[in-house]
């Protein structure tokens, strides 16, 4: 099987390993004038009105038959105090830093319902590299996945639903 990445735009053999999301929920549903007065947004942060502050992480799941991970790319709104830290220490690498705390913050479509404002727990790592994500415990399908792992039938109903015309 084999997929063109939407990011690349090569193809690629296998199926994806990872959905990423390029923005915010929060920055997305602010109107295109109060984004482009109001916000400050790079591949990796996000700020909206110097009041509210988000960072891009990665959030992995286990994949049980193969090993491996797959990875949702998901933004966590933060409080300043960590988000100038983590400005601080992507530069340097932060393996020795102590988690941090932060919820999700998610587009609103169905097929994330539910996600938006998890609690998370956050994972600075080496330069370069994007925070770790890690739900806080409850019974949400997100936190049960990434706590006991997925299926590749499983993988593959997500991307049908996040791609349904290419798998």
């Amino acid at each position: 099987m084999a997929y063109v990445c939407e990011c690349c735009g090569k193809a690629h053999d296998g199926l994806p390993l990872d959905i990423v999301f390029a923005k915010p929920g929060a920055y997305l549903a602010l109107t295109t004038r109060q984004q482009k007065s109001n916000c400050v947004l790079t591949e990796a942060i996000c700020t909206i009105g110097k009041k509210r502050f988000f960072i891009r992480g990665s959030l992995p799941v286990p994949l049980l038959e193969i090993g491996g991970v797959f990875v949702w790319g998901v933004w966590a709104e933060v409080s300043r105090p960590v988000f100038e830290r983590y400005q601080e220490v992507s530069q340097t690498g932060a393996t020795e830093e102590l988690p941090s705390f932060g919820s999700l913050s998610v587009e609103r479509e169905p097929l994330l319902r539910g996600i938006d404002q998890l609690p998370v727990m956050i994972r600075f790592g080496a330069p370069g590299k994007s925070p770790t994500f890690v739900v806080e415990p409850n019974n949400h399908w997100l936190c049960r996945d990434q706590q006991n792992g997925i299926t590749l039938h499983r993988l593959h109903q997500m991307l049908h639903a996040f791609f349904p015309h290419h798998f």
